[in-house]
């Protein structure tokens, strides 16, 4: 399994600063500045956007409103092993899940550096995840609509001297409605409980 094999490391708290200097790439969608755009609030209706799953379907947020969503965001160079711990933490979340909450909730780990070959990392991603009942989906989108998402919820990406994609880390849910409902920003500000009880709030358990 994906968490067992993935060696927890000490979180770090993810402060302002952490970005300074980072400045984003011109001409490209991924990193462009949008002057405009501000994290959704709690309350507010969450932009629908269209994803591609581990095996190419398309998955549009508005279809999945039969469930609550816990949405995180990870990148595949994953340089300071932050992202196998998220994904790890995903992993614990499942695992908490009691049977009646795990058919209401979906968990969604959006890779924010999608390339030609993200397709077939994804699949070896659910492969190792080893995936229980619960509908865990590992999703790609286009560039544009990665920088849509990640504005949308606080994330801040950059590119490192060596060409990495950086990321800051939120894990949010969204409600059946399609709303923001609460958001776990970093890694050591909550634990898999925190999430799930905000999910079984969502889902009215």
């Amino acid at each position: 399994m994906l968490a067992a094999a993935c060696t927890a490391v000490p979180a770090r708290h993810v402060g302002n600063g952490e970005t300074e200097g980072q400045e984003p790439l011109a001409g490209s969608d991924l990193f462009s500045y949008d002057p405009a755009a501000r994290a959704l609030r709690i309350g507010e209706l969450v932009p629908d956007r269209e994803l591609r799953d581990e095996e190419g379907r398309v998955l549009r947020l508005s279809l999945l409103r039969d469930r609550v969503v816990v949405l995180t965001f990870f990148a595949a160079a994953d340089t300071d092993g932050l992202d196998r711990e998220i994904l790890a933490r995903f992993g614990q979340i499942e695992r908490a899940l009691n049977p009646a909450l795990a058919s209401d909730v979906m968990l969604v780990a959006l890779l924010v550096d999608a390339s030609a070959g993200a397709p077939a990392l994804l699949r070896s991603y659910a492969t190792m995840a080893a995936r229980t009942d619960v509908r865990w989906t590992f999703a790609r989108a286009s560039p544009h609509v990665t920088a849509a998402l990640v504005a949308a919820f606080g994330v801040v990406i950059w590119e490192s001297p060596d060409g990495a994609v950086e990321h800051t880390f939120n894990t949010v849910i969204i409600d059946r409605s399609g709303r923001l409902v609460d958001q776990f920003p970093g890694l050591d500000t909550w634990s898999a409980m925190d999430v799930v009880a905000a999910a079984s709030l969502a889902a009215g358990h």
